[in-house]
């Protein structure tokens, strides 16, 4: 039962990050699209992608180390290409193809060169599958040839490195900067699975809402202390991510809703398929309907940027021939 609670959790934890996510990109399009500026987007902005990147990593990180003592450095590294590289191929070629298809709607200049970077440079949000494939693989050598007895001070290293390349930027390569900034929350995630996860399950709903309430006040107040002072620059922050990814985990420890662990079930289909949906929603309100009112274009941005990819979902599930959409054919 102990188990089963705690992948509840992590499910739920995912499905609150999704919703950040989407929420995030859906103002992001606003304010490409001249529909959300001022502090008020910048601030909204900031407290949403200071911590909710390094969640996904961190929830990365928890089960990483037992997958692979399990399967093996080689059918470790095989799943995780096979579906990750897979998936980030397939979605970044859909992507391109229908803002291409769009381009005079969108908020970008899509190029049909851009798709010949994809090997080396992500596209939008499909970032995050590049490098996290990049951290699994790198993470999984350095733990298969180090023995098991030395993984606590592999670990530790590995945070040490982690806290320095969140904090010097790695300017030279697009995705050595999206690395650097969230390797530290992978091995975070090894680090609560190994050390942090016992703690959690002990825990009484009184220290549960206790310690809930401490994270919340601690990042608020760092954060309100950074906007405050001008320091926006999320990407080199450490303090107000780990107030912010500890405030999602107690939260997601009292609040069991069942949404939340439903979104968290297909977050990864989600995350693949949500901008185009919620970009659509964009487009329409405000190219063919002259939708402006920013409350509109949020709550049906975020509503179908969320629901358009369950539904999307569910369609594959009925028909076979969609099935590619999210699985690799090769593998099922």
């Amino acid at each position: 039962m102990a188990n089963t609670r705690k992948i509840e959790w992590i499910d739920r934890a995912k499905g609150l990050g999704i919703i950040l996510v989407v929420l995030g990109h859906v103002i992001r399009g606003l304010n490409n699209a001249e529909l959300f500026n001022g502090a008020i987007f910048i601030n909204t902005d900031y407290i949403i992608y200071t911590f909710h990147m390094p969640l996904f990593f961190f929830l990365s990180g928890i089960f990483f180390l037992k997958s692979l003592q399990k399967r093996g450095l080689r059918v470790f590294l095989k799943d995780k290409f096979s579906l990750l590289f897979y998936l980030y191929m397939l979605w970044s070629v859909i992507q391109f193809i229908v803002q291409l298809s769009l381009d005079r709607y969108t908020n970008g200049n899509t190029n049909i060169a851009d798709i010949l970077d994809v090997f080396v440079l992500p596209k939008g949000q499909m970032w995050f599958l590049y490098v996290l494939l990049l951290i699994f693989s790198i993470s999984a050598f350095l733990y298969h040839y180090v023995q098991p007895k030395w993984h606590n001070y592999l670990l530790a290293s590995l945070i040490i490195v982690g806290i320095f390349l969140r904090v010097y930027d790695i300017d030279f390569w697009y995705v050595a900067q999206k690395f650097g900034y969230n390797f530290l929350f992978f091995q975070l995630g090894i680090l609560y699975a190994l050390h942090g996860k016992q703690m959690l399950q002990k825990l009484t709903i009184k220290w549960s809402l206790a310690l809930m309430v401490v994270s919340l006040f601690a990042f608020s107040a760092v954060v309100l202390f950074n906007i405050n002072n001008q320091r926006l620059n999320y990407d080199n922050q450490i303090i107000p991510a780990i107030l912010g990814v500890l405030a999602v985990i107690f939260i997601v420890v009292l609040l069991t809703l069942k949404s939340f662990s439903y979104l968290g079930k297909y977050s990864l289909e989600i995350y693949l398929a949500h901008i185009l949906f919620a970009s659509g929603t964009r487009i329409v309100l405000d190219k063919f309907f002259g939708v402006s009112n920013l409350g509109i274009h949020l709550v049906f941005g975020l509503s179908v940027g969320l629901i358009a990819p369950l539904v999307l979902i569910e369609i594959t599930k009925r028909f076979k021939l969609l099935k590619f959409l999210f699985k690799n054919p090769l593998t099922h």
